[in-house]
């Protein structure tokens, strides 16, 4: 793998396991040098801490002129053959559009031999003279080698048109891997104007895009004044019925346009920008540069004829109701209003790893909350189906006897999703509970479309502490947490957490207004 001169500096400064990164771009903007470094999905998670940044940071200094501010941004990277054939996807669908209508039928193989990872697509005679045209090897070799950790060759092969053929040739390009796209009609640009149509939203949350159209209804605005920028901060969520993310605006000050007009509730917008992993917020949220207000058609929208629908009633696991002599009323201050209006789920999982796609869950609970108690629960151990990780039971207490003979989560999958339906979902670090609940939902049909709420977020948002992990805040609020890492703990002691937090927020904005 050919390394630039900088990635050789900096991997005589690292220790040979240290040495997981790959050069994706350099920027220099001013004084600020921002350095790109791509990171396998596995490493990203198991060996990428606070430490070893902080001694990235510090090599990257000592390389950069002084005179440059250092930055460093972390890019994870996947190599399996589903991510790579959607990274084609996705750039025949931005760069080319008109190729992109015919690409469905092309035949896409992945393979990886040592470090590097070697794609074969097979076009019809017309495509294929027109890719050689194109330069579409190069470019996407280009492409790829910003995404993937290994060197990366791209061979584009012909065959005949198929009518030309007396048996098929081809090989479907996976479903799954397509663009998927809303029918919009767009009234009236606000700032930026989009030359794409929007995406789905449940197939781009969750990773991040550089250039993406999104559009649906908005909900749950706020606007924040930063006093250093003089300008307004809107965040909201943005809903096209296959699902909801984050939207964060800085306004920009436009002619006759005023924002707080704009961003109302329930208005349709079609928006282009980028989504970024916020580490603040410990989610990944939309950037828009192009704004506009439109109607959507909602009959091109096809996604859930797919699901399951709620089953009837339980098949394998049984919620148990929490009678009030069980009930500890384990508040004192106001109850936030909130809680007389919606329904909501504080729910736990106990997972072999921290990889939603390759690891699986191991213990599944979910406390119920309605008017601000805990009403009913929802336990079960899953078997998952391989041996649990040393490092896993370590943090957890599961061990494989435990969850031998326990259903499979693809049984309790439909019990739990009957559990959450019409509620809104609480975790603490909610990404990770939610990255696994709607990895197994998409795998076995269930659509975990739930609104979401982060007990992390708000303790960062209305606390000052230095550590804002479960332990810490049940620490602070006094809150028992007996057996920690096991998910009914967990989601009991979050649930009283959450209730606290709640109520905290509503005396705070009450106090305010």
């Amino acid at each position: 793998m050919n390394k630039t001169p900088f990635m050789v500096q900096l991997e005589e400064k690292l220790r040979p396991e240290e040495r997981i990164f790959k050069f994706r771009s350099a920027e220099l903007s001013g004084k600020y040098f921002t350095l790109e470094l791509l990171v396998n999905h596995s490493s990203y998670d198991k060996v990428l801490d606070d430490g070893l940044k902080d001694k990235v940071l510090a090599a990257a200094k000592e390389i950069v002129p002084s005179s440059l501010i250092s930055k460093i941004k972390y890019v994870k990277a996947s190599t399996d053959a589903d991510s790579v054939i959607r990274y084609i996807i996705e750039y025949v669908f931005k760069s080319n559009p008109s190729l992109y209508q015919q690409f469905s039928e092309s035949a896409i193989d992945v393979k990886i031999e040592k470090d590097t990872l070697f794609v074969s697509i097979t076009l019809e005679k017309f495509l294929y003279e027109y890719a050689v045209k194109s330069s579409l090897k190069e470019q996407l070799e280009n492409y790829l080698e910003k995404r993937v950790m290994e060197d990366v060759t791209v061979e584009i092969y012909q065959v005949p048109n198929s009518e030309e053929e007396t048996e098929p040739v081809f090989r479907a390009v996976n479903k799954t891997a397509l663009i998927r796209t809303v029918e919009v009609n767009v009234e009236k640009f606000f700032c930026g104007n989009s030359a794409q149509l929007p995406r789905y939203i449940c197939d781009v949350k969750g990773k991040e895009a550089s250039d993406v159209c999104l559009c649906g209804i908005i909900s749950n605005v706020k606007r924040k004044y930063i006093e250093k920028l003089d300008k307004d901060l809107y965040t909201f969520l943005i809903n096209d019925t296959t699902g909801s993310i984050k939207v964060k605006y800085f306004e920009k000050k436009i002619k006759n346009v005023n924002w707080q007009e704009v961003f109302t509730e329930g208005k349709t917008l079609i928006m282009q920008g980028q989504i970024k992993f916020d580490t603040f917020d410990s989610e990944y949220e939309f950037s828009p540069r192009s704004i506009a207000e439109g109607t959507v058609d909602y009959s091109s929208i096809n996604i859930k004829s797919d699901y399951h629908t709620e089953p009837a009633q339980y098949i394998h696991v049984f919620p148990q109701k929490i009678t009030e002599g069980e009930q500890n009323n384990f508040f004192a201050e106001e109850l936030n209003p909130e809680f007389k209006d919606k329904v909501f789920v504080v729910f736990d999982l106990e997972t072999t790893g921290t990889d939603p796609v390759n690891d699986r869950i191991i213990e599944v609970c979910g406390v119920k909350l309605i008017n601000g108690e805990i009403c009913e629960s929802f336990h079960t151990l899953v078997d998952p189906q391989m041996p649990i990780p040393v490092q896993a039971s370590e943090v957890n207490h599961i061990t494989d006897d435990m969850v031998a003979g326990q259903f499979t989560v693809e049984e309790i999958l439909g019990d739990f999703y009957k559990f959450t339906r019409g509620t809104i979902l609480v975790a603490q670090n909610a990404p990770f509970d939610m990255g696994f609940l709607r990895v197994n939902g998409n795998k076995y049909k269930y659509d975990f479309d739930n609104s979401f709420a982060d007990t992390l977020v708000m303790a960062r948002r209305l606390l000052n502490l230095k550590k804002n992990d479960l332990g810490s805040l049940c620490k602070y609020f006094n809150i028992n947490l007996t057996g920690a890492h096991r998910a009914l703990n967990d989601a009991v002691a979050t649930a009283k957490l959450f209730v606290k937090l709640m109520n905290m927020e509503y005396s705070k904005n009450k106090k305010n207004a």
